[in-house]
C-alpha cells in the first residue's frame, strides 16, 4: 500500500556559524552541515516542537553550486535522504528542490522531493510517497 505524507521542517544552527558562506570557498570543499529540526509552528518559520536533527554533505562544486546529501533523522528508526544540489550561498530568494532517495523505518522506500527555502533558518517541505 502506498502512502503519500507532506510536512514542514525548519532547521536552527546549533552553533553559531551564521557567517558561513560556501560560494567563498574554492570547488571540492566538503562541509558537514548539522542543524536541529523543529516541526513548523504557526506561522512560516515558526519553530515548533522539536522534530530531530539534519546533518550531511556538502561539496562545493563550480558556478556558484554546492551538491547536497542530506540525511534527516526525525528519530533513531526515521529518517528521510535527500540528494542534490542547491545554491553555494548561505541563502538565497525563492525554493530549491531536491529528491528524496530513500528512508528507513517508516520513510522506508521512499520518493518524493524536499523543497527547500533559506531566510536563515531553513525551511523543508517534505513531500514524500511512501511504499508501493
Amino acid at each position: 500500500m502506498e502512502s503519500r505524507i507532506e510536512f514542514f521542517l525548519v532547521g536552527q544552527e546549533e552553533e553559531d556559524d551564521d557567517d558561513f558562506d560556501l560560494s567563498s570557498m574554492p570547488a571540492a570543499t566538503v562541509s558537514a552541515p548539522h542543524q536541529a529540526l523543529y516541526w513548523e509552528g504557526e506561522e512560516r518559520f515558526a519553530l515548533g516542537e522539536r522534530a530531530g536533527d539534519l546533518d550531511g554533505s556538502i561539496v562545493v562544486g563550480r558556478r556558484g553550486r554546492a551538491v547536497c546529501q542530506l540525511v534527516l533523522t526525525l528519530d533513531e528508526d526515521n529518517s528521510l535522504v535527500a540528494v542534490g544540489v542547491l545554491p553555494a550561498e548561505q541563502s538565497w530568494d525563492g525554493t530549491r528542490t531536491i529528491a528524496i532517495v530513500g528512508g528507513t523505518g517508516t520513510y522506508e522506500r521512499a520518493t518524493g522531493s524536499v523543497t527547500v527555502e533559506t531566510l536563515n533558518p531553513k525551511r523543508y517541505g517534505v513531500s514524500a510517497q511512501i511504499g508501493g
